[in-house]
């Protein structure tokens, strides 16, 4: 089977850690030393927006400023830091606005929609300063990416058609040069894709995961309400409050809210 593409992937990445981190700098015009970020504005004032904050100020760096896409945190503080407007960044002196949230490529689109300078996606910082900015994953994608070759190659020859050979390679791009252009986007639904039949009404559906209750409401819209059981696990406390906030009345009894990973 045709393994050419994978070949040519594997050519444009660096020998060495040491190359792929100057090519990641380059990429993003990261500055050398974490004192570059002074005044940086981050994107995205929640769980980790506030991890980011306290990473920072830990090693003396000032941020100028959260922003969000959340109206309702406008003119409020977190942290003690002023949550601005999006359209509010371009008139700011700030350095870098460097996006902590999920959404990275969705915000990164409007962010340069907006003509923003020092647009960076939180995991770079992990990855070229993974001791202020721990992550269990992409600091590692560089080395596990190229010392398991043999076995990436076999997945690809795995893949049946080529769509799924495209999305495997895309993966692959963006967990090695990190541009959220490469992030895919999910396709019908990703939970609840088209294709697949409607829940019955004397189902259980398990949310591992359940974060503040989004897709909760995916599929309360897509079920009508016609369920037996649905119950949400979420770890984290602020998540965990959202999400049992959120609960219509209407399904309460049926919606069963555990605060427990799995």
């Amino acid at each position: 089977m045709n393994v050419e593409k994978i070949s040519r992937f594997y050519k444009r990445i660096p020998r060495s850690k040491e190359a792929y981190s100057r090519l990641i700098r380059k990429t993003f015009n990261v500055p050398g030393k974490l004192s570059g970020f002074q005044n940086a504005i981050l994107f995205g004032a929640e769980n980790l927006g506030k991890k980011t904050l306290a990473s920072f100020r830990k090693k003396g760096i000032n941020i100028l400023a959260f922003s969000d896409n959340d109206k309702n945190k406008w003119g409020s503080l977190v942290e003690n830091v002023p949550v601005i407007p999006p359209r509010s960044i371009k008139y700011q002196p700030y350095s870098f606005v460097i996006i902590t949230s999920k959404y990275v490529k969705e915000i990164h689109t409007q962010l340069r929609k907006e003509k923003a300078r020092g647009i960076l996606p939180h995991y770079v910082l992990s990855v070229l300063f993974p001791n202020v900015f721990p992550d269990v994953f992409y600091p590692t994608c560089f080395a596990k990416i190229m010392r398991q070759r043999p076995k990436v190659t076999e997945a690809y020859r795995a893949l049946s058609g080529s769509k799924s050979k495209k999305l495997f390679l895309q993966l692959l791009e963006f967990m090695i040069f990190l541009l959220p252009e490469d992030i895919p986007s999910p396709e019908g639904g990703q939970y609840f894709p088209e294709e697949l039949p409607l829940l019955k009404d004397n189902e259980t559906y398990v949310d591992v995961g359940a974060f503040t209750g989004d897709t909760l409401k995916v599929f309360l819209s897509r079920t009508g309400g016609r369920f037996h059981k649905y119950i949400a696990l979420e770890p984290d406390k602020d998540n965990f409050r959202k999400l049992v906030n959120g609960i219509p009345r209407l399904y309460k009894d049926k919606i069963i809210c555990i605060r427990a990973a799995a």
